[in-house]
């Protein structure tokens, strides 16, 4: 089982930059955006399955960054008639253990002005990465290490997650199962919807001299929905039985020869290109499948909001 202590590190040589136009720059003075990130409550705090089972999370470490602005409604670059005014892009992630975090952790500071859509990277570290709360070096280069599994090829640790899960109440006792996943599949998050629908939450309007903020939650919880949609229930029984050497830890290798239930696609657009198409023909999914290829995705979105857009970066 994979334990390191939790220290703070910090990145104090990272050049930012600052709102002010670089000498020489004849264009407007730009809006500032700077964006953070927060655990949901259930990650930090632990929460309940619909089913029966207390889930705890004692580690979730993955890095968040890269932030870019693009012009509203453009998927490949700058469109004909650009309404966004990229002044600078970050290309650095922060690295952080969220059931740490207790304040909102920075991810990027970013310039602009006018209408623009907001895109942030669910990553591995890299060479450009700012240690955060909860990780040190031992972190960095334990999520560094490459690997492969049935979904990643030669790939870094792009989220690592451990727990451990209890029923609350049985006639036998209760049973305890563990669980530390490695997941190695990396993401371009754009076009986080609003809770309410309509209007995107990552799209703003920068308007020159203005400091806006946006927060990023991250959802341990979403790996444990029974099906690709916000209101689907949390469970666990079905992870829980997939211990099949009955040692107590429940692996992904488990996961993929334990049917998932089955209206676990029930939410899922295939005729997006983006989409994962496992189980796209009607075939049956595991719980690997359902977990790894559909809700690992789902994680990261803006607070408040629904679930996003989502880009499987090679």
């Amino acid at each position: 089982m994979y334990r390191t202590p939790s220290l703070l590190v910090a990145g104090s040589a990272l050049l930012l930059g600052t709102t002010q136009c670089l000498p020489g720059d004849e264009r407007p003075e730009p809006a500032s955006l700077l964006v953070d990130a927060v655990p949901s409550e259930a990650t930090t705090r632990g929460f309940v399955t619909d089913d029966g089972w207390e889930i705890r999370i004692d580690r979730f470490v993955t890095a968040l960054g890269d932030v870019r602005l693009r012009d509203v409604g453009d998927d490949d670059g700058p469109s004909e008639e650009e309404t966004c005014n990229d002044y600078a892009e970050t290309y650095y992630e922060w690295l952080y253990d969220f059931v740490d975090v207790s304040e909102p952790g920075k991810v990027g500071l970013t310039h602009g002005l006018g209408e623009c859509s907001i895109e942030f990277r669910f990553r591995e570290p890299s060479d450009e990465t700012v240690l955060g709360v909860g990780v040190n070096q031992e972190d960095y280069v334990f999520m560094s290490e490459r690997g492969s599994d049935a979904y990643a090829e030669d790939h870094e640790v792009v989220l690592y997650i451990e727990g451990v899960a209890r029923t609350v109440s049985g006639a036998q006792g209760p049973l305890e199962r563990r669980f530390a996943w490695k997941f190695r599949r990396s993401y371009e998050i754009s076009e986080c919807e609003l809770a309410s629908g309509g209007a995107l939450s990552t799209d703003v309007v920068m308007l020159g001299g203005a400091s806006l903020g946006l927060t990023i939650e991250v959802r341990a919880e979403e790996l444990f929905r029974s099906a690709v949609r916000d209101d689907a229930p949390l469970h666990f029984w079905a992870i829980g039985l997939s211990d099949l050497d009955l040692d107590g830890e429940v692996t992904l290798e488990e996961l993929a020869i334990t049917q998932a239930p089955e209206d676990a696609l029930d939410g899922v657009d295939f005729e997006d290109e983006d989409a994962p198409q496992t189980g796209a023909d009607g075939e049956p999914i595991t719980l690997a499948d359902l977990i790894y290829d559909h809700l690992l995705p789902r994680v990261p979105r803006i607070q408040g909001g629904g679930a996003c857009r989502t880009e499987l970066r090679d």
